[in-house]
């Protein structure tokens, strides 16, 4: 928040009234966020964050259940009050992919790599996953090395579409995983 917001004040009794005509509307749970954390009240910080961890809950689901365009939609509704969110844009990047627009999530996954760097390595891969899928392999390693702060880039997983090529033990691979299998396996 900035200063304009520094010269005002807000009783939670107000915030909670507007949360109650709008659970989720984004932009009140931020200015509970804000004033919870100015005043140092770690239970109503919680409360609000609950509820905002609640929406990119919902925007979880929303991919898990292959609704992409509802999950582009919500991404952008939570980036709007919550600009560069590293997870909300990590969401959308695999949203706008499998949506079909692989050079629209490159640069939602970059940024959401660049912001999450070695918190989540998995953030990474997908983004190298979408750079190798643009045939922009040597940039995105370039870029990862940047992000992970290595001057030799060394994966343990990277995980792959069943379409061009996997070995169906990814580390981080939820969608397509056989155990037993090890190294790469023929599709025939």
């Amino acid at each position: 928040m900035s200063s304009v917001e520094d010269s005002f004040d807000i009783p939670f009794e107000e915030i909670d009234a507007l949360l109650q005509a709008n659970p989720d509307d984004l932009n009140v749970i931020k200015v509970g966020i804000y004033f919870a954390s100015k005043r140092n009240r770690p239970d109503l910080l919680s409360a609000y964050s609950s509820r905002f961890n609640a929406q990119l809950e919902k925007a979880r689901n929303l991919l898990n259940s292959g609704q992409f365009n509802e999950t582009i939609q919500l991404c952008h509704t939570i980036l709007a009050a919550f600009p560069d969110h590293p997870h909300t844009l990590y969401i959308l990047g695999l949203a706008t992919w499998y949506n079909g627009d692989l050079q629209g999530a490159e640069g939602f996954l970059r940024q959401a790599a660049t912001l999450i760097g070695m918190a989540d390595p998995t953030a990474v891969s997908f983004y190298l996953n979408a750079m190798l899928h643009l045939g922009k392999v040597f940039e995105g390693q370039e870029i990862a090395r940047s992000i992970l702060g290595q001057d030799r880039l060394v994966l343990n997983y990277l995980e792959m579409d069943i379409a061009y090529a996997c070995n169906l033990h990814c580390t981080a691979c939820h969608h397509y995983s056989n155990y037993t299998s090890k190294g790469n396996v023929d599709f025939q």
